[in-house]
């Protein structure tokens, strides 16, 4: 089985990545997975699952590395989709705004004293 994702970082591209044997029984359809790029792990957004790849790859498709728990919410999912559906956006972009908000460092507040 291969999933189709959607890197969180905003890359535009779907990547395909095989499913682990121990993990085929799972569906991983919306919903964030980690993925191996290069020599990171990064977080992704399933948009789609399949049984078998419509043509044969031209190049070596690596294994996703399993579920991301990402949010620890598990409400979020449902919420997300929901959201999608009521602004006729993917879902995936409520994950991006969501890491996006997360991996911002907070600002320093700068503190004055009265001598």
């Amino acid at each position: 089985m291969f999933v189709f994702v959607k890197l969180l970082n905003g890359f535009q591209k779907s990547l395909v990545y095989k499913i682990p044997e121990n993990l085929a029984s799972r569906d991983f359809t919306n919903t964030c997975v980690l993925v191996p790029l290069r020599n990171k792990k990064v977080a992704a957004f399933v948009t789609k699952q399949v049984f078998k790849l419509s043509s044969p790859p031209k190049f070596a498709i690596k294994e996703m590395i399993g579920p991301q728990p990402f949010p620890a919410d598990k409400l979020f999912h449902a919420f997300a989709q929901k959201a999608a559906q009521v602004y006729f956006v993917e879902s995936l972009l409520f994950y991006q705004k969501l890491r996006h908000f997360l991996k911002k460092a907070p600002k320093k507040a700068s503190v004055q004293t009265t001598q």
